[in-house]
């Protein structure tokens, strides 16, 4: 993905495993190359400076393009119907938190909720 300044990770059985051994939880980033929104989330939200900082210090963070196998059978896996599709997952690998298109505060936002309820054991 041009323009990255987040750590992707590409294969989200690596990164799942990478958040299990980390404790960490994983954001995953469903997207595709035709869809506008999530190029606009791309060059909006996750190029801002906050949402790297945020993104780097507390999740491992990985893009899943929705026109490949994997990325189809992770969507169907998850209930997914639209893109760009924000989930959260916890170490255990259950998604815990799910959101569609937002502007930076409204990622920020959404990140630090899904950070406080997983501290919190809140589902």
């Amino acid at each position: 993905r041009p323009g990255d300044t987040i750590g992707w990770h590409r294969d989200f059985s690596k990164a799942r495993l990478a958040a299990a051994r980390l404790q960490q939880p994983l954001l995953v980033d469903l997207w595709a190359s035709w869809c506008y929104p999530c190029r606009v989330m791309e060059r909006r939200v996750w190029s801002s400076r906050a949402v790297h900082k945020l993104v780097e210090k507390s999740f491992i963070a990985v893009a899943v393009d929705m026109d490949t196998p994997a990325g189809k059978k992770l969507a169907l896996r998850c209930g997914v119907r639209t893109i760009p599709a924000i989930l959260i997952i916890d170490a255990a690998g259950q998604v815990r938190d799910v959101s569609t298109t937002m502007n930076k505060n409204q990622t920020l936002h959404f990140l630090g909720r899904s950070l406080r309820r997983l501290a919190h054991g809140a589902p």
